[in-house]
């Protein structure tokens, strides 16, 4: 789908904020309030996923972070992505390559909590191999197609 100038600078507005009015979008953009109602109803149907809140997790106090890879048996990578989709306290799952099976955003309140949930990966979910990285700090989140200068 090739996307036109004038609908990158909308996805940017929806982007950025999702909650912004369309009439001061079209003040911004110069496009017709009834054209951005249109684009975002058939954006809605076809790319547009979901409308979400982005959180301050720190502030609901879950103070750790970590982006986790994990390898598993070839016959167990459907058990275990339905198990990580469901888990509470995991944000994201990604499958991926390069000796790894999956990429998962996890969010705990302690380190204890996450040590427990991957020790439980490798003793009951049949992870034979992890590597964690632990987010020290957010320096940018939800940024593609948010630009609204191109």
């Amino acid at each position: 789908m090739e996307i036109k100038l004038k609908e990158r600078q909308l996805l940017a507005y929806f982007r950025k904020n999702a909650r912004q009015t369309l009439t001061k979008i079209s003040r911004q953009t110069g496009i017709p309030v009834s054209t951005i109602f249109d684009k975002l109803r058939k954006y809605e149907e076809e790319i547009i996923t979901k409308h979400s809140s982005l959180l301050d997790f720190e502030k609901l106090g879950y103070m750790t972070r970590a982006q986790v890879f994990l390898r598993t048996t070839p016959e167990n990578r459907k058990l275990l992505a339905s198990m990580l989709s469901i888990h509470q306290n995991v944000n994201n799952v990604f499958r991926v390559n390069n000796g790894y099976d999956f990429a998962i955003e996890v969010i705990f309140r302690t380190v204890q909590e996450l040590e427990n949930f991957i020790e439980d990966l490798e003793l009951e979910r049949g992870v034979t191999e992890k590597q964690v990285f632990y987010v020290i700090s957010e320096i940018a989140r939800e940024t593609f197609l948010c630009e609204s200068k191109f």
